[in-house]
Parts: C-alpha cells; sequence; structure tokens
C-alpha cells in the first residue's frame, strides 16, 4: 500500500511525491523496450483489443490498450479514482474547513475543500489487476499521455420533456480587473430530491499541473471553495460516510500518446473579456447551456468581432482556414472543438441532469467563474494539435469522493465501519 504526506503540520498543501513503484517499473520497461522498438505506442482497441485477456470485472474497472510493437505488453487507464491515503491509520488526504475571506470577489464566509485525488483508483483493485496480468505472462503499465483536462460536476438535479434545467437565478454584480462590471447569475434548480439549490457548489477550483508528458498515475491535488449553502450537504456526507456524487464529482479526460502530434495553431484567451461576453450569451439559454449551444458558441466566439479581446487564434505555418489532414472536416469547425474543450474544463461546470419520467440523464453546461484565475493568471495561451495519420484515443477517469467520515474543521479518515469501504484503504 502506497501512502503519501500531502499535508505539513500546518494543514497547508504540499506537492511533492515520492517515486513509486510503477514509476520505477515504468522507467525500466522504457530502458528494455525502447532499444527494441522507440515508436512503440498504445494502439486503439478497434485495432487491437487485449481487454478480452482479462475478466469483466477487470473490464469494467480499467481501459485497456495493446503496444504497437510488444505483444506482451499492454496499457491501463482506471476507470474510477478515490481519494488518495494519508500517511497515519486510516488518515485520508482531504479536509474541509471553515473559511474567511479578505478578498472583496469571494463571498465572505466559505468552506475551504482541498485533498488529493488518486487516478490508479483503488489499490485492492490495482493488486487484483498486476496479478491477473502476471499470471498470463503479460506486462500493464499506466499508459502514456499528451493531454489531460478536468471536469468537475454537479450532480442530482431534475430536467424537463426537453432535457434542459428551468433555473431560476439572482445575480451579484462583480467588478473584474478591468473595471468591468458584470452581473454573475447565481441559479437554483429542482434537484431529485425534490429541493432546490443552486446549481454551482464550487465558485474556485485550483490544482497543482497535472503532467501532460507523463502517465495516468497522477495525483490531482486540488484546492476548491465552496459556497456556503453546502455546509448541510457536507455536513451529511462526512457524518454518514456517504458518496459526495449527489452534489459534487469529477472526472479526467487523458488523451493517450498514441504517436506523433503536429501543431495546428495557438489558443489565447484573455478570461476577463472571455467571461464579460460568455455572461451575455447565456442570458439567451436561461445560463444553462447544451453541448451543441456551448458548441455554437466557440463558433461564434471565433467569427464575431465583439469576441476580438476574449480570444485570439494564431495559425501554424502551412495552415488556413480551409480543410485540413481530414477533408471533411474544416480547421475553423476543428478549432471550434478546442475552444469548447478549453472553456469546458476552464469557464464552464458540468450539470448532470435526470428525466425522471424517463431516467434519461443529460450532461449541461453551467457558468463557472473562478475569480482565482481572472485576477492572477488573466490571459493564457493553449496548443492545438493535429493527430499526424492516426485517430486520437482517449480515456476517462470519473473521481468521486465516498467512504470517508469525519466533520467540518476536523480530521476525515476512512469509513472503517463499512465494509464495503474496505477495499479502498
Amino acid at each position: 500500500m502506497r501512502h503519501y504526506n500531502w499535508f505539513d503540520n500546518n494543514g497547508a498543501m504540499r506537492s511533492s511525491i515520492s517515486l513509486s513503484y510503477f514509476k520505477r517499473a515504468l522507467l525500466s520497461m522504457m530502458l528494455i523496450f525502447g532499444a527494441k522498438n522507440i515508436y512503440a505506442v498504445p494502439v486503439s482497441p478497434l485495432v487491437n483489443d487485449i481487454s478480452g485477456k482479462f475478466s469483466i470485472e477487470l473490464q469494467q474497472k480499467y481501459s485497456f490498450f495493446a503496444d504497437s510493437s510488444v505483444s506482451n505488453l499492454g496499457y491501463y487507464v482506471a476507470k474510477q479514482g478515490v481519494i488518495a491515503n494519508q500517511l497515519g491509520v486510516d488518515s485520508v488526504s482531504l479536509r474541509v474547513s471553515s473559511e474567511i475571506s479578505g478578498g472583496s470577489n469571494f463571498p465572505l464566509a466559505h468552506l475551504k475543500v482541498f485533498g488529493v485525488f488518486d487516478s490508479l483508483g483503488a489499490k485492492t483493485d490495482l493488486s487484483q489487476l498486476m496479478w491477473a496480468a502476471k499470471s498470463i505472462g503479460f506486462t500493464l503499465m499506466p499508459a502514456p499521455i499528451t493531454d489531460v483536462e478536468t471536469f468537475f460536476i454537479a450532480d442530482g438535479f431534475v430536467s424537463d420533456a426537453n432535457g434542459r434545467i428551468q433555473p431560476s437565478c439572482t445575480f451579484e454584480s462583480v467588478t473584474l480587473p478591468n473595471a468591468v462590471n458584470i452581473q454573475i447569475p447565481n441559479c437554483s434548480a429542482l434537484d431529485q430530491s425534490g429541493a432546490v439549490r443552486p446549481l454551482q457548489s464550487i465558485y474556485l477550483l485550483d490544482s497543482l499541473p497535472i503532467d501532460k508528458s507523463g502517465n495516468t498515475q497522477q495525483y490531482l491535488v486540488f484546492d476548491a471553495r465552496a459556497f456556503n449553502h453546502v455546509r448541510p450537504l457536507l455536513s451529511d456526507v462526512l457524518g454518514t460516510g456517504a458518496s459526495w456524487d449527489s452534489f459534487f464529482s469529477g472526472q479526467l479526460r487523458w488523451q493517450i500518446n498514441n504517436g506523433k502530434r503536429v501543431e495546428i495553431a495557438t489558443l489565447t484567451i484573455n478570461w476577463i473579456e472571455l467571461y464579460a461576453e460568455l455572461v451575455k450569451y447565456m442570458t439567451d439559454l436561461n445560463y444553462v447551456a447544451t453541448q451543441q449551444d456551448a458548441y455554437s458558441l466557440a463558433l461564434r466566439m471565433i467569427k464575431d468581432v465583439r469576441f476580438v479581446n476574449a480570444i485570439k487564434i494564431k495559425l501554424a505555418p502551412g495552415y488556413s482556414y480551409g480543410n485540413w489532414w481530414n477533408p471533411n472536416i474544416p480547421l475553423l469547425e476543428n478549432i471550434a472543438n478546442e475552444v469548447y474543450r478549453v472553456a469546458k474544463s476552464k469557464a464552464l461546470i458540468t450539470v448532470e441532469a435526470k428525466d425522471l419520467a424517463t431516467g434519461a440523464i443529460k450532461r449541461l453546461n453551467a457558468i463557472n467563474i473562478d475569480y482565482k484565475k481572472v485576477i492572477e493568471n488573466p490571459i493564457q495561451t493553449f496548443v492545438l494539435y493535429q493527430r499526424n495519420n492516426t485517430d486520437d484515443i482517449y480515456a476517462y477517469t470519473d473521481l468521486s469522493v465516498q467512504c470517508v467520515i469525519g466533520a467540518i474543521d476536523s480530521e476525515v479518515k476512512w469509513n472503517v465501519s463499512d465494509q464495503r469501504c474496505n477495499y479502498l484503504r
């Protein structure tokens, strides 16, 4: 069992971690197989599906990828991430504390939630996976990546027959660093328990950068600020050990490294200008957007002169706004998809809603303004890539808090009284 100490004696978050067995294994495998074929990379299951080598139970818990060159080498991605162990008996890397803010752009009284997600999932599952691979003479490693995005989700809402949430909104006046005043919507909607609660539980979410040149063995160290309205919910789940999924969960979207990529453009976003325009656009959508709505916004951002200060695109040499390597997909649409992807992970929160009549679940997008980004890092540049001759491969790791027990402003531990939780420790 791996243990990591993520907090110092004063409760501050620490970013350093020890080199684990799996990173050492990865280095060894690179030395062994690198000399044989330096171009060995994961391939799509559509090309070579190795999942059948493992039990149905393990297939439900992991995504598998074959190697392009070595027949007995494969890669895995855990489908479920968990809160990491904290150094100490039954302790976890998670704390919830009351906090008073000194900043004018933050609610005065709020909750601070910080901790660490472990993307390798439950240790018992991982041990079972390694044993299964060894028993058939197979070597498995965490899949290498070229990119990763983090999405946080507000769960448990109810949609209407058209698959939309119908929120009611109040507004808070916020002055941005460029002196522009905007009205930020604070929207509430009906949830599956019959209560009306805000769409946004989190108004600030910060995390240490994930190594995009590494693999899917990662630790997402996060530091969030939650509105005080979630205090009763947090008190309840911490007191009972219940899952947090009814109001807060997340997902890692890994882009698997399966070969060479070519840079096609850079995308520079001015978050101050973007948020101001985003709020105006969302007014017409009652502040909740479908995926198609958000994609349409991305196209509008590229074409509309009103967004000229919010987003700037610089194409790489040799590219123009015509067709790119796939003649059926205009470059403009590809960039619009990338704009949506960036906005979804940085400026929107995913809201999950259920149609109670049909049971269908739909994911929508609501504004989630990161005040810290606006104040401290208002302009960011992202590189957009084209995959050369191969399709992109993605895998997903769901992030959830479960099986932890404690209280706000107190220690949080594994819920050892629930036998169903033992496999997580």
